[in-house]
């Protein structure tokens, strides 16, 4: 199956899923296989996940709950500019296209939240993928109340678990470290996933640790 694949396409740059174990016959055929890390919580085994949350976490939804409330919203009025930075706009367009697309294929969760004058301070796009709901995008208002963040993810898992079904609730992951700090005060597991990379030109591709 991997020949056939590159006897078909001309490079290949994917994340993987964590659960993907199929690493070692890409890598003989020549994928470079990077390591990259995600943030998991385990909503089955963990009824109650709010159990595994640090004290910040905690008096940040506290904090953030007196002045706001979530309502789950259509996936179409999820803000994608202010989610998406540092692209240009025909990325952000891609991306947005894509993200929709998606939520017709797949179940999706998109939740925002409301000051108490109806405005909206933040939201995040969840979507779902087998037995895992992924945290694909978010924002927040860095002028509202502390805490947004913290009460979107909460009941972002809160409802991926009971009305989705979702035993994971996967973070998505991020390089930078105050946010993967964010993610862990959930209770969130680090999960490493490959991140393939192939190109049939042989261009040279960044050197680093390969799985196996």
């Amino acid at each position: 199956m991997t020949a056939t694949l590159m006897d078909h396409v001309e490079s290949v740059e994917l994340p993987m899923d964590p659960q993907f174990g199929e690493v070692a016959a890409l890598i003989e055929s020549g994928v470079v296989a990077l390591c990259r890390h995600t943030r998991m919580l385990d909503t089955v085994r963990d009824r109650d996940f709010r159990a595994s949350y640090v004290p910040t976490a905690r008096n940040h939804i506290r904090a953030a709950q007196k002045k706001h409330t979530v309502e789950r919203v259509q996936p179409e009025t999820f803000d994608f500019p202010r989610a998406i930075v540092g692209q240009d706009e025909a990325a952000m367009l891609a991306r947005r296209k894509s993200g929709l697309r998606i939520g017709r294929e797949h179940p999706t969760l998109c939740l925002a939240a409301f000051d108490s004058a109806g405005v909206c301070r933040g939201q995040v796009f969840v979507m779902q993928s087998d037995s895992a709901a992924i945290l694909m995008h978010s924002w927040f208002d860095r002028t509202a109340t502390r805490g947004v963040p913290s009460l979107l993810v909460d009941a972002a898992i809160e409802v991926a678990a009971k009305e989705l079904g979702a035993a994971h609730f996967d973070f998505e992951g991020s390089v930078i470290p105050s946010i993967d700090q964010f993610m862990a005060g959930f209770g969130a597991r680090a999960a490493a996933y490959p991140h393939i990379q192939w190109r049939r030109s042989g261009m040279s591709l960044p050197r680093a640790a390969h799985f196996g």
